[in-house]
């Protein structure tokens, strides 16, 4: 997290932070997202996931900044770790819709593997575009494209064939 190391918090900090509370909230969010989405469908929770990254990254503002202090940091990083994985989980579960089952495992692996390369460019260019022009424009940037996801995703229509926004 470059933002916390420009932000004075030394490594050790940032890996337990990161790697532990992050992580137990992307759990629980994990968990959540499963309940969710089997209850409520995928669209809705890709939807919601969206909006709710949109707040998330939206928390961030102030420690692009600089503004970092510790319990305000934690709740941040758990919210968003929360609520990519409980998206993470509706997106999955379209992914293992959309692939047939007599080529379940390739074209599983295939969509989850364009997804994570999509991911790992998008962070790549993103740490590039930060070091050169602020985090701040970055993060609006990312809130903008949540936002539209968040909308295109309460368009789609769910496996009843209803979409969010008939509902």
């Amino acid at each position: 997290m470059p933002m916390l190391v420009d932000a004075g918090w030394p490594p050790d900090r940032i890996g337990i932070v990161v790697g532990i509370v992050a992580s137990t909230a992307g759990i629980a969010g994990a968990v959540g997202g499963g309940l969710l989405t089997r209850r409520y469908g995928r669209s809705r929770v890709l939807a919601l996931s969206c909006a709710a990254q949109a707040v998330a990254l939206s928390a961030f503002l102030p420690l692009s900044s600089g503004f970092a202090p510790l319990v305000f940091t934690v709740t941040v990083l758990g919210l968003f770790g929360g609520v990519y994985a409980a998206g993470s989980v509706a997106a999955t579960t379209v992914i293992m819709d959309l692939s047939r089952r007599e080529l379940a495992a390739g074209d599983f692996t295939i969509l989850t593997s364009l997804g994570f390369f999509v991911s790992l460019a998008a962070g790549a260019i993103s740490v590039t575009l930060a070091n050169h022009l602020g985090y701040r424009p970055v993060l609006l940037a990312a809130i903008t494209l949540v936002v539209t996801a968040a909308i295109a995703n309460s368009r789609q229509p769910d496996p009843a064939g209803r979409s969010l926004s008939t509902r």
